[in-house]
Parts: structure tokens; C-alpha cells; sequence
């Protein structure tokens, strides 16, 4: 399913979100992401934010109210279609994720295989490209025990963007880094989003959204609210 040029990349309505168990965590939520918006996820521990973001790639599932993100709707999408909606996601994690017994160019291989590509030379030259993008072209045959946790971090961006997605999913992405490292990440997703990329970032830095302002959306008392404040 393509999106019409003028729909946004997300678009929530009357929607409630549930952790495993059927704990509802929010409720009626209402906001959309256009094409090329860079948009904060704030609020405290617990608030619901990471549920929010689970519920978007479809790693929980919609309970109540109508989800439509990268052109599928969540609360009609068939479980063998999920694989085909997260190539259009970027998702970002805090805790990295990599396999430890591969190399950089090894673990971003087997994201490609497992998303349907199959030419070599072709998936050679995708890895170059994005390790290229995040500043770690000389890295590809590194273990990830051998970077710093930036470095780790930015493997982790340039395997979110393998498949060219229509919009970041960022959880938390600089909570286990330090605070110069986190402006580095920060500074690399900005650029990212400059390119036209729409993102979501998750976060509870508020230095560096004071450092690097962007529209917000707070989950607080199960709902969530735009926010031009901390």
C-alpha cells in the first residue's frame, strides 16, 4: 500500500494503546507525523511512551481505535504483513541489540537477508552506504565489543535505515550514553531528518531537547498532549 503524498507518515485517532496482559496504559490518543517532522515522545518512566512506540511497529497490538503508519492500518494489518510494514520503519533501541558474534558488516547483513534481499554485491554496497551515512565507513569488520557505545549506537541508526524507511522509531536512543555523546546522536539524527526522513524519538533528555528544540508530544495521566514545554 503506497500513502498519498499529502497523508501523514502517521496518523493516530481515538486510539488506546494496552501493555501484554491487557493493561491500558493511554487512552484517546489523537496526533499525527507528517512527511519530515522531527517530533519529540516525552514523559516519565512508566508513562507509556515505549508501549506507544511497540504499538506503531506492531509489536503490540491494536486494541481500540485506528492507527495508519508508512500507508498500513494497524487495526486491519494480517500478521504476515507485519515484516513488509517494519521495512518502512526505522526502529532504534537503547540497549543496541546487535549480535556480539558478528561484525558490523555481518549483523547489518542479516537484516538485510531477513527483509527479502538476496544480491551480494548489491547488499555490500547498501552496508557501505549507510555505515558511510552515520560516520563509521572504516568499522565494517570491527566486533561490536570493539567500539564505544556512540559507535555501537550509530551501527544500530545505520541498520535502521538499511531499508530506506519512511520514518525513524527512536526509543530512548542516547539513555545509555553520555552527555556529549548524546549530541553527537542527536546532531546525526537532526541530519538524518533533514534529508527528509520523519522521526519519532522517545526520550526523558530534557538538556537535550532544550538544546535542540523540536515539537513534542507528552504521555502524562494515560493521554498524550502536545507540549511547547518541559
Amino acid at each position: 500500500m503506497i500513502p498519498f503524498a499529502n497523508q501523514p507518515v502517521v496518523q493516530v485517532l481515538n486510539t488506546d494503546v494496552y501493555q501484554l496482559g491487557e493493561k491500558q496504559v493511554l487512552e484517546n490518543i489523537n496526533f499525527a507525523i507528517q512527511k519530515g517532522e522531527f517530533v519529540y515522545l516525552i514523559g516519565r518512566t512508566g508513562s507509556g511512551k515505549s508501549s506507544l512506540l511497540k504499538t506503531l511497529y506492531a509489536d503490540l497490538s491494536l486494541v481500540k481505535g485506528s492507527v495508519q503508519i508508512a500507508g498500513y492500518e494497524l487495526n486491519s494489518i494480517r500478521r504476515k504483513d507485519i515484516p513488509f510494514l517494519r521495512r518502512k520503519l526505522g526502529i532504534v533501541f537503547q540497549d543496541f541489540q546487535l549480535f556480539m558474534d558478528r561484525n558490523i558488516a555481518q549483523n547489518l547483513e542479516f537484516v538485510l537477508k531477513a527483509t527479502g534481499w538476496t544480491d551480494s554485491m548489491k547488499m555490500k554496497t547498501r552496508i557501505a552506504e549507510v555505515l558511510i551515512r552515520v560516520g563509521l565507513s572504516g568499522e565494517m569488520n570491527k566486533m561490536p565489543h570493539q567500539l564505544s557505545g556512540g559507535e555501537q549506537q550509530r551501527v544500530v541508526i545505520a541498520r535502521a535505515l538499511l531499508n530506506d524507511p519512511e520514518i525513524l522509531l527512536a526509543d530512548e536512543p542516547t539513555g545509555n550514553l553520555d552527555p556529549e555523546v548524546s549530541e553527537d546522536i542527536m546532531r546525526l539524527f537532526l541530519s538524518i531528518n533533514k534529508s527528509g526522513m520523519s522521526v519519532l524519538m522517545a526520550t526523558h533528555d530534557f538538556d537535550l531537547i532544550r538544546k535542540f528544540p523540536q515539537r513534542m508530544l507528552r504521555c502524562e495521566n494515560g493521554k498524550v498532549v502536545e507540549r511547547d514545554y518541559l
